[in-house]
């Protein structure tokens, strides 16, 4: 996994050993029909596996992405 992740602004994290997957699940509390907080479900799911993955960042990689969807829609 986390030679698909490398190279897109996340650090590895050294010594952490091999990815075993993510266990992702649904929050029951999220409503999927709100794209929004279907969107931020998702972002929750790729920041648990880069973590696993023994990459960080993702937060801010996810906020770049945001940033310039949102620029392009303006």
């Amino acid at each position: 996994m986390s030679d698909l992740l490398a190279g897109n602004g996340l650090t590895l994290v050294p010594d952490v050993g091999t990815s075993r997957g993510a266990n992702l699940l649904a929050d029951p509390g999220v409503d999927q029909h709100d794209p929004a907080e279907r969107r931020a479900l998702i972002d929750s799911w790729l920041q648990q596996i880069s973590l696993d993955s023994g990459l960080l960042g993702m937060e801010k990689v996810l906020e770049q992405l945001h940033s310039d969807s949102l620029q392009q829609h303006l």
